[in-house]
């Protein structure tokens, strides 16, 4: 069965599911002896503030201006 999949910018009403789903992602680095796939201890397996605020404020920006910051989500066709 092929599964439908929305593709579609991030908008700043996505953020707080985006940052969770990263946390969440996140928090599997290393867990239970697995290998770790980012460079950060298993302990700070969380995006940070900072980079947070960034990729906040980057959304707002113009394409091809410092910081500026574009993503796309895939949702499936129910919205999940």
């Amino acid at each position: 069965m092929a599964v439908r999949l929305i593709l579609r910018p991030l908008l700043n009403a996505d953020l707080p599911a985006f940052f969770s789903y990263l946390n969440t992602h996140l928090q599997d680095n290393g867990r239970a002896g697995a290998a770790l796939f980012q460079p950060m201890a298993r302990g700070d397996c969380v995006y940070p503030d900072d980079k947070v605020a960034a990729f906040t404020r980057g959304l707002a920006l113009a394409v091809g201006e410092p910081g500026w910051r574009r993503g796309w989500i895939a949702l499936a066709a129910q919205g999940a």
